[in-house]
């Protein structure tokens, strides 16, 4: 009976591949726009098609376990008048480079035990719903992190630890996203420097939060310092990258040092200004104009929740206008400036919006969506001598990025 069960199981679970694939991207906007889905799972199309996954089809873009990005750094010069009988400037090369980033390998597991198979000989139907719910939970908490990544710096990182303590609370502070740190996430304490976990750090499971306060009680008390951080559950150093990186104006993205290279430099729609200030329109349109600068601009804005909320206040106030309703061919909503709609994401980082240029990032992938593995000749598998069977939903992808300077961001925007 534990055979057949498996097996039934097994077809069960490639029965919900297709929905798998067909319905992830639609878990969040950033993830709906960059797949080309809407949030009824149907493709959308813009000026350049369907946005979807680089998938390594003839082998164009990818080498090995490798993608290549096709970089460009600024646009084509050589465009100029001349006289009746002048000459014609001459030819310049386009400034472009070429990017190699490595696939990222994101894993979900599910596991049933033999007991569990067993026991519901009578009752098949109820091993099956339950093994139908872990799938669900995967396909709800994969793209969940992915897009956490997606907002992130590349480096897992889900809030630096703020003041050391020798007890089961953490110290993340009043400005860590505690959206992302809800009760029963299991989490790791590493070093930010190595990645090196505290003594009882890997593994640790949030138990309670206390945003007013900036803290988090985990499940064990731990000793930490103003070192660490805490990360996505073993993620340190192979995360997908993320639009901290693409926003930023120092460090190596994509194998070019943004110090070096001034067009590779996120744009900072408010010009170093750091006070304070509540998102208006008067703050989007130097933005705007900031950015355009660079003969681009964002398509939409992703941001903080709250600070696209207290915009939509703030309009009302002023003017007793609520704003324009819009929606993203996604079918995200959000309010609208001038004609961009500003969509809230509760991933991003607190105080922030990002005004996106979608022309400048690609998904690059082995396959056209997450799929369960089944390279061994079944989807369930099992490990060192152990009852228990396992199955993985896994997805190889990683987000790259064109050209910088044509996204823009604003920071330190005041919360409703």
């Amino acid at each position: 009976m534990a055979d057949t069960l498996t097996t039934n199981l097994t077809n069960l679970m490639y029965e919900m591949r297709e929905r798998a694939v067909r319905v992830f991207p639609t878990r969040a906007v950033f993830l709906s726009e960059l797949e080309g889905v809407n949030k009824d799972a149907e493709p959308v199309y813009n000026s350049r098609g369907r946005i979807r996954r680089d998938t390594p089809e003839g082998r164009k873009t990818f080498s090995g376990k490798w993608a290549r990005v096709p970089l460009r750094l600024n646009p084509k010069q050589g465009t100029g008048t001349i006289a009746e009988a002048g000459t014609v400037n001459t030819p310049h090369v386009v400034n472009t480079n070429e990017a190699h980033i490595p696939i990222t390998r994101i894993v979900h597991p599910i596991s049933i035990s033999l007991d569990a198979a067993y026991a519901s000989e009578d009752n098949y139907a109820e091993t099956a719903g339950a093994v139908a719910d872990e799938m669900k939970e995967a396909e709800d908490v994969m793209p969940r992190v992915e897009n956490e990544m997606l907002q992130g710096n590349g480096d897992a990182l889900l809030a630096a630890v703020t003041a050391g303590l020798a007890t089961a609370v953490v110290t993340v502070g009043t400005a860590a996203n505690f959206y992302q740190l809800y009760v029963g996430r299991i989490i790791d304490v590493l070093t930010r420097a190595n990645g090196t976990p505290v003594t009882n750090g890997a593994g640790r499971t949030i138990v309670d939060t206390n945003p007013a306060a900036g803290t988090i009680t985990v499940d064990l008390a731990i000793t930490t310092t103003t070192a660490e951080g805490v990360y996505i559950e073993g993620s340190y150093g192979t995360a997908i990258q993320g639009l901290g990186q693409v926003i930023a104006s120092t460090g190596v993205f994509e194998g070019i040092d943004k110090a070096l290279v001034p067009q590779w430099r996120g744009v900072d729609g408010r010009s170093g200004v750091v006070t304070a200030a509540d998102l208006s329109m008067a703050l989007l349109d130097a933005a705007e104009d900031t950015v355009g600068n660079n003969g681009g601009g964002p398509d939409f804005y992703l941001g903080d929740p709250r600070v696209i909320s207290r915009y939509h206040q703030t309009l009302i106030t002023q003017v007793r206008w609520a704003g324009e309703a819009g929606v993203l061919k996604t079918g995200w909503s959000g309010v609208t400036y001038r004609d961009k709609v500003l969509v809230a994401d509760r991933d991003a980082k607190p105080g922030r919006i990002i005004g996106l240029d979608m022309d400048a990032y690609q998904l690059y992938s082995y396959t056209n969506g997450p799929d369960w593995i089944d390279d061994t000749g079944s989807m369930w598998m099992r490990f060192s001598r152990k009852l228990p069977r396992e199955a993985w939903f896994a997805d190889f992808f990683q987000f790259g990025v064109r050209k910088n300077n044509t996204t823009v961001f604003l920071d330190n925007l005041n919360r409703s």
